[in-house]
């Protein structure tokens, strides 16, 4: 299933010994998840909080604690700083994904455009 692929694709890479410090970026590392808006503007505060909550599934995904990369200090999961919630939230530690009002969404996707 699409939950547990990115679980499975790093089991693959650790079977194979290519397994980069998971305190170190590396582009076999990264993930991507694209959202696509029915035409129009993307960035509205349904669509944000639509997305805060795609992530929020990722990143609460049983065992992603076993493959996140890790805080150097902490040795804890760092928190994906390059992320729409990020953006929009200031952090993705905020599970609730609350509605952000227009004005800020507007504003923040504006900096992004920028």
């Amino acid at each position: 299933s699409i939950e547990n692929e990115a679980v499975d694709d790093a089991e693959n890479l650790a079977a194979t010994g290519q397994v980069s410090p998971r305190a170190q970026a590396d582009d076999r590392s990264r993930f991507w998840i694209t959202f696509e808006g029915g035409g129009g503007d993307i960035f509205t505060s349904q669509n944000v909080k639509s997305m805060c909550e795609v992530e929020q599934i990722f990143l609460n995904t049983q065992d992603y604690t076993r493959y996140c990369k890790l805080n150097s200090t902490s040795g804890n999961c760092a928190e994906p700083q390059f992320t729409i919630t990020y953006a929009f939230y200031g952090t993705v530690a905020n599970a609730s994904c609350p509605l952000l009002s227009d004005n800020v969404v507007r504003n923040r996707a504006q900096e992004l455009y920028d």
